[in-house]
């Protein structure tokens, strides 16, 4: 399975905006995710290769530095092929603000593989407004793509492996200083 690197323009801001799962915080253009979610991570340290393959089966309460973890669906569902956790407009879960800015990201999900078009944001903090702003998500094709805003310029690193799938797929974005690594099914 492949995993990708990014060369990042800027280091990556502190973000300063609530973080929601399932879409982003814009009123004019919010992007509900339209797959299915089953957890998402977020660790406040770069997570090493071996703790996302363990990542991929199960991440405890407890993990060390565990920002915020939530699981939707439990495996049974997830081998039927069930939707996972889905969204739309407006039911986006909101985490609030994170004491730091997440620098692993972590999702287990499921994207059709009739999806052509945009699958939606995973998780993510980006406003209309000016600010310090991040978000993963699953962008055309099923292509993941970072998006980060540091003030009022917007950067965007798209990966090119596609994680659409017969089966839900766990992928991890790691932030190490100015570079971001994708990694699925934890495998580097």
């Amino acid at each position: 399975v492949a995993v990708e690197t990014a060369s990042l323009a800027v280091p990556l801001p502190e973000s300063t905006d609530d973080y929601v799962v399932g879409s982003d915080n814009r009123a004019t253009y919010q992007t509900p995710f339209k797959g299915g979610i089953y957890a998402v991570n977020l660790f406040r340290d770069v997570r090493t290769a071996e703790e996302i393959r363990q990542d991929a089966v199960m991440v405890t309460d407890d993990a060390d530095g565990l920002l915020y973890g939530r699981y939707f669906a439990d495996v049974a569902k997830e081998e039927e092929l069930k939707p996972g956790k889905t969204f739309t407009a407006g039911t986006a879960l909101s985490l609030g603000t994170l004491d730091s800015i997440p620098m692993t990201i972590e999702a287990k999900l499921y994207v059709p593989t009739t999806m052509d078009k945009r699958a939606g944001t995973i998780v993510g903090s980006y406003t209309d407004a000016e600010g310090q702003q991040l978000n993963l998500e699953v962008y055309y094709n099923g292509t993941v793509r970072l998006v980060f805003k540091d003030g009022t310029t917007t950067y965007k690193y798209p990966f090119e492996v596609d994680v659409r799938g017969k089966k839900p797929v766990h992928i991890a974005v790691t932030l190490d200083g100015n570079k971001a690594t994708l990694y699925v099914n934890g495998e580097k």
